[in-house]
């Protein structure tokens, strides 16, 4: 499993007059065990593991291969502890040997989320005594059984009643109490062991591991003897794992490693593991940048639902809508580009009902999917010339039938598509445009020994032609040609370039507005999927895409961790946003795991596939709501932890500076964002470009063409609207509605000028009566955030200007 939860990581060693050492880290301290029990040696290793520490997961074998016959495939503890970069890693369940490299497991073993093996009774009893950990963070240590396991993460067992052992079987320690005694195997035997358990708040993780059978250096514990040191260390509730030859214990922080003396002499294959990984702490960067939390949505048939929809997701902690506005080859916007889907401006109207929601909206691409069922014949009919085409000369191909790919490595296609994200990027208060489906179709032919069959055009062979003067469709026509991999370079080449020309297009109108690309991680490194001739490390690394989100739609955390590491790897200066999915028509990690695992690659940015799921699933958006207030790292200047930089942290920030300058006050420290011990103008600097990136967007820059996207949100006085705490972007001043005290605090936060407010009564005049209604209608002139004499003088000196004007001779 994944088991998110906080800090750095420290390791120390101490020397003690009873222990060779002790490692302590943050959140895991290891201590050695060196000493007596009733006359005789007994030595080993104890780790106690923070649950609370967002950096921890907690790691239990997932199932064996596909074909292995059995549930497990025998492991040495050292050797999965590498293989699955943990910091920390013990044997677990008792375990039944089929082969020499297989074998069952006793008793109940869930790997993110996954029941590997079920729980076990004998008779009537009660199941084998468990530790489980529960999708909420808390470890708990209980009997559970197979319905219970419903709600595990991931969980391990010990054995309880046998028909082969009179030894009742219960928990190591209940309670607090010591029952080993009560405990299997052999109680009352000195054997090499190893315990799990829990402290009472089910926070805390207590892992032991007890060498024995070695006279002159440890000769084992009985299970009462290791209750007793389960206690001592912080046990609740604890449970007695498989020993003897299988007791293996293994820390390593990549600077100490830390192993026990297993009695065979060498580490023993194991059915399944319990493990502790630690993953990347959360960067400076976690604290200041602002999130995208976001979910793709296709737009409902109005905006009324819309907006219904959006208090939903923003409830959830939903806070970035990725709008489907170009699909199927038709403009959700009011296009000069495209034909329009819609008889007016759904994605400006979009762009307002989100903000009022406190959501920002990007648009959402399909780049080269430009017709469905025919929605895109009024374009491709006049440029049929412009479709995919394979090596067959066939054309309308897609990833399915009814769909038609463009080929947009065409300077043609490429002059539509910069066009229309021209057209995009003036939208005001749009935060971003997303291109998706940048590629060529899903091969449509696995078996014909072509694994590249696509874009065979006319201009594509042409522009090759001239490069290399043979035409791929006589010359190329597979791997077998000796231009072969210069055929797929070009083809790679050009769709990378069509990325450059939209953020170009992009930037030539508005910098401010961030430019994606969904991306499918392997599309460089996996033979299979060479035929969508995606380069996207290229756009990445060349800056065509600020973000990369790769698409880590597998079903494991597995899959997901390594899509997510390879696109970190492989994204050059781009930041990094998991795409994540969420649908029911198979079985996937839950939210919390996906969103852990995402984190452990220190990624905390995310698009949720889809917004419906989300929708009609009120489990789910309770599940995630709690994880990004209780797990997901909280940007610095969000003060009350709510998700948001807003008027409230505003609020609370003004109050601190009360103290400047000087220390903060007590229960202010936070607002001293600078670190420097002192309330300060260089804290309200920084408080200001936190608040101007998490409201206006992610370069700073707040100009005319935010005001513009604040008045299209205008409301005027009113009662508020904010739903579930969530204000309105544009509400500045926390009062739920947008009005001109939201306007005021916006000219404070300008970084570019903007035009003197002089024309009061907008008759299209600056004269006398626009002092006059001043008086009535006062305004900030100066756009300075104040209202005081300097307005009216600026309106009289551009009225003086202009009748000196009309004095001075022609």
């Amino acid at each position: 499993m994944k088991e998110s939860v906080a800090a750095r990581f420290l390791v120390v060693l101490v020397t003690a007059a009873l222990s060779a050492f002790a490692a302590w880290a943050e959140p895991i301290v290891v201590t050695e065990i060196d000493r007596r029990i009733d006359g005789r040696r007994v030595r080993g290793y104890v780790a106690v593991v923070d649950l609370n520490d967002p950096t921890v997961e907690i790691v239990v074998t997932g199932a064996a291969p596909p074909g292995t016959g059995a549930e497990a495939v025998l492991t040495r503890t050292d050797l999965w502890q590498q293989s699955e970069q943990l910091r920390l890693a013990v044997n677990a369940n008792f375990f039944g040997t089929l082969t020499a490299t297989t074998a069952d497991i006793v008793g109940l073993s869930v790997s993110d989320g996954q029941v590997i093996s079920g729980a076990r009774t004998f008779g009537s009893n009660a199941p084998d005594p468990a530790l489980m950990f529960r999708n909420d963070g808390i470890a708990v240590v209980g009997r559970f059984s197979n319905a219970d396991a419903q709600a595990a993460r991931d969980a391990v067992a010990g054995v309880g009643p046998s028909d082969t052992d009179s030894v009742p079987g219960s928990l190591l320690v209940d309670d607090g109490v010591n029952l080993g005694a009560t405990a299997r195997v052999e109680p009352a035997t000195r054997n090499p062991r190893t315990a799990a358990g829990v402290s009472q708040d089910g926070r805390t993780l207590i892992v032991m591991a007890i060498d024995g059978r070695q006279p002159g250096w440890s000769e084992g514990v009985t299970l009462p003897q290791l209750a007793d040191l389960m206690i001592e260390f912080g046990a609740w509730d604890a449970i007695n794992l498989d020993g003897g030859g299988s007791t293996s214990f293994i820390y390593d922080d990549g600077t100490t490693r830390i192993t026990n003396r297993p009695s065979d002499g060498q580490f023993r294959g194991v059915a399944n593991h319990l493990g502790v990984r630690i993953n990347q702490p959360a960067g400076e960067d976690a604290t200041t940048t602002r999130k995208i939390r976001g979910t793709w949505l296709r737009p409902p048939a109005s905006i009324s639902t819309l907006d219904a929809n959006l208090a939903v997701l923003a409830d959830a902690g939903v806070r970035d809508l990725f709008l489907e506005t170009f699909y199927w080859g038709l403009a959700t916007n009011d296009s000069d580009v495209f034909a329009d889907r819609f008889g007016y401006d759904y994605l400006a109207e979009a762009i307002r009902v989100a903000a009022m929601r406190g959501i920002r909206v990007h648009a959402w691409l399909e780049t080269a999917y430009w017709s469905y069922q025919g929605s895109g014949d009024y374009i491709l009919n006049q440029h049929p010339e412009w479709k995919v085409t394979d090596y067959n000369e066939n054309t309308d191909i897609g990833d399915q039938p009814g769909q038609v790919f463009v080929n947009i490595g065409l300077p043609g296609v490429q002059a539509k598509l910069a066009a229309y994200c021209a057209e995009l990027a003036a939208y005001p208060g749009l935060w971003g445009v997303q291109t998706d489906y940048h590629r060529f179709p899903l091969d449509n032919n696995t078996a014909d020994g072509q694994p590249g069959p696509y874009s065979y055009d006319f201009d594509s062979r042409l522009a090759f032609f001239g490069l290399y003067q043979v035409d791929p469709l006589v010359g190329v026509r597979g791997p077998a040609s000796s231009l072969w991999d210069e055929w797929v370079a070009f083809r790679r080449d050009r769709i990378a370039r069509c990325a450059q020309v939209m953020n170009d297009a992009i930037n030539a109108v508005n910098p401010g507005v961030q430019f994606s690309g969904a991306i499918f991680a392997q599309a460089m490194s996996n033979s299979s999927q060479l035929v969508k001739m995606q380069d996207w490390p290229t756009m990445a690394q060349n800056g065509w895409l600020e973000l990369v989100v790769p698409m880590a739609y597998g079903t494991s955390t597995t899959s997901i961790r390594n899509d997510l590491r390879l696109a970190v790897q492989e994204a050059g200066g781009a930041k990094v946003v998991a795409g994540l999915a969420i649908l029911t028509n198979t079985t996937r990690p839950t939210i919390t795991q996906q969103l852990s695992t995402a984190r452990g690659e220190g990624i905390e940015d995310f698009v949720l596939f889809d917004a419906n799921v989300l929708l009609a699933n009120a489990s789910m958006r309770s599940e995630l709501r709690s994880f990004l207030l209780n797990q997901a790292t909280h940007l610095d200047a969000d003060f009350n932890q709510d998700m948001d930089i807003d008027a409230r942290d505003w609020s609370f920030f003004e109050f601190a500076m009360l103290a400047a300058p000087g220390p903060p006050q007590p229960g202010f420290g936070q607002a001293d964002l600078n670190a420097n011990g002192v309330m300060d103008e260089g804290d309200r600097v920084i408080f200001r470009d936190r608040f101007r990136r998490f409201r206006f967007g992610a370069d700073g820059v707040v100009d005319a063409r935010d005001l513009e996207a604040l008045l299209s949100c205008w409301t005027g006085p009113g009662p508020g609207t904010a739903v579930g705490g969530v204000l309105p972007l544009f509400d500045l001043d926390g009062d739920g509605d947008v009005d001109y005290d939201d306007q005021l605090r916006f000219h404070t936060l300008l970084t570019e000028p903007i035009p003197f407010d002089l024309d009061i009564n907008s008759d299209g005049e600056v004269n006398v009566d626009d002092l006059y209604n001043f008086v009535t209608n006062p305004r900030d002139v100066n756009r300075d955030g104040l209202i005081n004499a300097d307005d009216p003088a600026a309106i009289e000196a551009v009225i003086r200007e202009g009748e000196l004007d009309a004095l001075t001779p022609g």
